[in-house]
Order: C-alpha cells, then structure tokens, then sequence
C-alpha cells in the first residue's frame, strides 16, 4: 500500500490552506452564479495545479499521480464544480503529452500547463451513450484538407475553454482532433438547468464545415477512443475518485461535529449507539475509497498492467460511497440538515453525478467483471 512521503504531506497541507482561503468563502457565489470567477482561475493557474502533470519542460509540475490525486482530494471535497475544470483541462493536456506530435506539445502545453489557456473533453452525444462507437460526428475531406461536422453534449466547461479534444469518424474510424475555440462553423449553446457541479458549465458544441488539417489530428488515426479518449477518461476516473474522498472526508467531519455539538435530551447526539454506528460508517467509507484510490494512483505510477483495473475500482466504490455518506450525513443532522447554509443538498446531486460520469456505475460493473477475469490482476 502506498503512503504518503514529506512533500506530499506538504503538499496536502498547501492545498488545504488553498481552498480554506480562496474556494470555501467563494462557493456561494459560483454556485449561485454558476460560474467560476476568473482570478480564481487564474489563481489556479499561478498555482500550478492546471495542467499539474504536464513535464516541466513545457512549464508544468511534472507532479506524480499520488500528487495529483491530493490536489483533487482538497478541491473536490468542496467543490465538485472547481474540480471538474481541473479534470476536463488535464485530461486534454495529459492526451497532447502523450500522443501529440512534437509541434503540437510545443504550441499548446506550455499555455495549458500554466492555465493562460484551458482545454475541454468533447466526447459525449446525444444518440451515443455510453457506447462511444455510436458517435456521429465526422471528419470529411475536401481539396484543402477536412470538414468536422456535428454535435457534442454535456461537455463540461466548454465555454471557457480555448481548446477542446473532439472525437469524431473519418472513414468511420475513430479519430481524436484539436480543435480551437476560435475556428469558423462553431455554436456552443449553454445547457440551462444543471444542478450538479452547476458551475461547470455544461453546454452543447455544433461543428459546422469546421476546416481542419492534419495538424489538428492528434494520435494514431483508428486509434482516437482505444488509445486517446480512454488514457484521458482514466485520469477522468481517477479526479473523481479521489475527488470523492474528499467528499466522504467532509462528510465525516460535519457529522462528527454536529453530534458532538448538538444535544438531545440533555445529551450529545454523538452519545448514541445509532449516531456512533453511522459515523463509523462514514469512517471506513472514506478510509477504504482513500485506500484504493491510493492504490490506483501507485499503480498509474509505477504503470502497472493494474492501473486501468485500479482506477476503475477506485472510482466505482468511491462514487456510491459517497452518495450513500452524504445521505447519512443529513440522517444525522435531521431537519437541520435541510437548511439553505448547508452544502448537503449539493454535495448529494454532485455525488450522484459522479455515479454517471466518465462511466456510470453499471457500465463499470460489466468493465470490472470483464477485466478482472484475469487471475493475475486481482493481486496485483
């Protein structure tokens, strides 16, 4: 089982006093605004934690997966929404890093790495579900190179982004495209009404007679969903895994707090044999989605066969974990818990989103039982 050396102790601590000073005071206004105050993205970006994997070469931190998994720790534990620009923003930079040609890491990872400008994962369709194959947006040719025309759904972050990673069809093989904000042909539609990681920003992306070149194609054509989107949609997983500990973190330390302070019958809650059961409850729901997440990210690290199995493990567990705690949580607090100026009614619509994205809960369940057939990987 991994731990946790002195710089990452370090590091949880920074990130902790991070969002103590410059998330927690600000989540009332990007949640009712639903929007992410730009200074805070910049300082996110001064911060070094957009685009916190890339090689230092290129500007970034170069930081390591147990790293990365407690910068999501801090920041998802108050706010899935910050959270979600973090993933979609690295999921892209991480693919550029790791199938973009040479030009292509020089032009984009340097600003991503730094957060002067932010990326966004355009996979999802309408029509398409979970099957990625069933996607129907196309690259086409023509005399001067291609035409990428559809639409993509439910991205997160969109609008904000100078930069999305499209995948589309071309001779209807799977290919991966950067595609910049600023092109002719693009609509992007706000989708009103989100109450989920509401400042995440979902919208809807049209591509009409987008012009692209080769130089737009990122990674091995055929290869875009085996190779490209599943190496960001691992990252994807492994964010909201660790995102979720957070969550189950805080859920134990507002239930704890609260039964330790309110009384009933002249007795603190805590006092009560069904009060100390759901908290204990709360206890190893956080310590066991910590631990797999901490297993999945030595496993990305040491590039284990058992990564891929490890972040989906992590993932799965932490995301029904944490929407059963938070449940639990306003169990404990009762009517109190129903007020306005408390975050659980969000923490649970987060929670639950977190059991639909990047593979709901039941597509993982028939991933996991297929991959783990074999022996060897379950002890690994």
């Amino acid at each position: 089982m991994a731990t946790l050396s002195q710089s990452q102790q370090l590091l949880a601590k920074t990130m902790d006093d991070f969002v103590t000073n410059e998330i927690t005071p600000r989540l009332e206004a990007i949640e009712t605004t639903r929007c992410i105050p730009v200074d805070l993205i910049a300082k996110l970006g001064k911060q070094g934690l957009l685009g916190s994997l890339v090689a230092m070469e290129y500007g970034g931190q170069a930081v390591d997966y147990l790293s990365y998994g407690l910068i999501h720790k801090a920041i998802g534990g108050v706010s899935h929404s910050v959270r979600s620009l973090l993933t979609v923003h690295d999921m892209v930079a991480l693919a550029i890093e790791t199938y973009g040609s040479t030009t292509q890491k020089k032009i984009w990872l340097p600003s991503l790495a730094t957060g002067q400008q932010l990326a966004a994962f355009a996979l999802s369709e309408r029509q398409a579900g979970n099957n990625y194959q069933e996607i129907t947006t196309t690259l086409e040719p023509h005399s001067h190179g291609f035409y990428l025309n559809g639409c993509k759904t439910w991205i997160s972050c969109a609008d904000l982004a100078d930069l999305w990673l499209v995948f589309a069809k071309w001779n209807n093989q799977p290919v991966a495209l950067l595609v910049p904000k600023t092109l002719p042909g693009i609509q992007i539609k706000s989708i009103d009404g989100i109450t989920a990681t509401p400042a995440a920003r979902l919208n809807h992306l049209t591509f009409q007679k987008v012009e692209l070149t080769e130089d737009h194609i990122l990674g091995p054509i055929g290869m875009g969903l085996h190779l490209v989107a599943n190496t960001a949609l691992t990252l994807g997983r492994y964010s909201i895994a660790w995102s979720n500990v957070g969550l189950l973190r805080s859920c134990y330390l507002a239930s704890l707090a609260f039964s330790q302070q309110h009384c009933v019958n002249q007795q603190p809650l805590f006092n009560y044999q069904l009060t100390q059961q759901k908290l204990t409850n709360l206890l190893v729901q956080f310590k066991a989605a910590r631990s797999l997440a901490l297993e999945a990210g030595d496993a990305l690290q040491q590039r284990k066969n058992s990564a891929i199995g490890a972040v989906m493990l992590a993932k799965y567990f932490s995301s029904q974990q944490a929407t059963q705690a938070v449940l639990d949580t306003i169990q404990i607090h009762g009517a109190v818990g129903f007020q306005q100026n408390q975050r659980f009614h969000q923490w649970l619509l987060d929670a639950k989103l977190t059991e639909v994205i990047e593979g709901s809960t039941e597509i993982q369940q028939l991933q996991i039982a297929q991959l783990y057939q074999s022996i060897t990987l379950i002890d690994e």
